[in-house]
């Protein structure tokens, strides 16, 4: 198959590692990957970018950025003459598809802008004589390439909702379904995300597919494990790492030796490093740049514990089974995350990894104590770990699930 795929920004580090992932096992696979997309960070990426020689199988669109005022309305209206003449039908279209989409002036030019943009990349699409489209982040959309490309070339599509629409009212979702065309099959990561969209969209034929990691690559590596705590993530809300940070607090109010390395980015940030000065743990807690998948091996090697006191966000976001987790436990190294969003598909808890209440740093520091001082129940722990993410969260066993719904996808639009 020769599949496109829809993305916001390629490359980036600090997230869709598991889009990665899924797009290196299809290849491996013999499938040819094209992807779509605003340009990324090319400064830093994943080894695998390289290797896969990924940058060479994708397409940038670059969109004129304007503020709101007289000079995107006069780009607009040259805009508007120039392809009335270059091309005139699909101009007209995209003026169309922009006014039955929103109700102001701005975000109407905002969205005519944008698809008049993809113009120039159509043809070349068309002549990669693609398969299918592949959306995986529905309701992060890089501008309209997601709700307009489907039509405009004519493809069978399938999309993979996440954690976004938890964010997102029903009618909002409704709405962007409303101006492409049906997916052919709907994908999530989770049961939990699956009952969720059939209660809020009434999908009834939602496909579950995890985000999976390569279990060759992230494997157990017999070191000698500092009482250090690790954890990778998004500076943002429902990652719960404030909770972290005043576990380290309470471990060392009560003189236990203990190091935690925070590694990532994101618009909190400076507020967690604030918050390190205000604990007076600049000695203890250190926050890292984003990571490699190399340098996040690296620092799993001699963590004792990864953790992850993820939170339902203010505003309805959560996380759906996160790939770091399963890095660690692949890794066999112990994990404590918190009770919610079916974490339970993931952790049994006890015997896979240990759950706490989210919010509660009391918890979570009572379990670091019992860990940090039982190596053979950090062994069992970790054995049991990297069971569960051979047999449910391969990459490879979860590819081979995704390949046959895009067979399938393409089968049925040709019925």
């Amino acid at each position: 198959m020769r599949i496109l795929y829809i993305l916001r920004d390629f490359p980036v580090i600090y997230s869709q590692v598991f889009v990665l992932n899924e797009i290196i096992e299809l290849t491996k696979r013999g499938h040819e990957i094209i992807i779509l997309s605003e340009m990324g960070n090319r400064e830093r990426m994943h080894g695998e970018v390289l290797k896969k020689n990924l940058l060479k199988k994708s397409i940038y669109i670059i969109y004129p950025k304007f503020s709101r005022g007289r000079n995107k309305l006069i780009y607009c209206l040259k805009l508007f003459f120039i392809n009335s003449f270059i091309r005139p039908t699909s101009n007209i279209d995209n003026l169309k598809f922009a006014i039955k989409k929103y109700p102001y002036l701005w975000e109407i030019l905002d969205d005519y802008v944008n698809i008049t943009s993809l113009n120039e990349n159509i043809d070349k699409l068309k002549n990669l004589n693609l398969d299918l489209i592949h959306i995986p982040f529905p309701e992060s959309t890089i501008r309209s390439a997601k709700i307009s490309l489907p039509n405009k070339l004519n493809l069978p599509f399938t999309a993979t909702y996440r954690t976004d629409f938890y964010t997102s009212d029903k009618e909002h979702i409704i709405k962007r379904l409303k101006y492409i065309k049906k997916p052919k099959r709907i994908i999530t990561i989770s049961e939990y995300n699956r009952k969720h969209l059939k209660r809020i969209l009434g999908i009834k034929d939602v496909e579950v597919i995890h985000s999976a990691i390569d279990t060759n690559k992230f494997r157990p590596i017999n070191t000698i494990k500092k009482r250090k705590i690790f954890l990778v993530s998004r500076f943002i809300e429902k990652k719960g790492i404030e909770y972290l940070i005043k576990v380290c607090k309470l471990l060392n109010d009560e003189k236990v030796k203990v190091e935690c390395i925070i590694a990532g980015e994101g618009p909190l940030k400076e507020v967690y490093e604030r918050l390190i000065i205000k604990y007076k743990l600049s000695n203890k807690v250190i926050i890292k740049d984003s990571l490699t998948q190399e340098e996040i091996k690296k620092e799993l090697e001699d963590s004792m514990v990864f953790v992850l006191p993820c939170i339902i966000a203010s505003d309805g976001n959560r996380d759906g089974l996160p790939n770091v987790l399963k890095e660690a436990m692949a890794m066999e190294i112990p994990v404590i995350t918190s009770d919610i969003c079916g974490i339970e598909e993931l952790i049994e808890d006890g015997k896979s990894g240990i759950l706490v209440p989210p919010k509660n740093p009391e918890a979570i520091a009572k379990v670091i104590k019992k860990l940090f001082s039982d190596s053979s129940l950090r062994k069992k722990i970790g054995k049991e770990a990297r069971k569960k993410i051979i047999k449910d969260f391969n990459i490879k066993k979860e590819a081979e699930k995704l390949e046959k719904i895009f067979y399938q996808a393409i089968k049925n639009e040709s019925k």
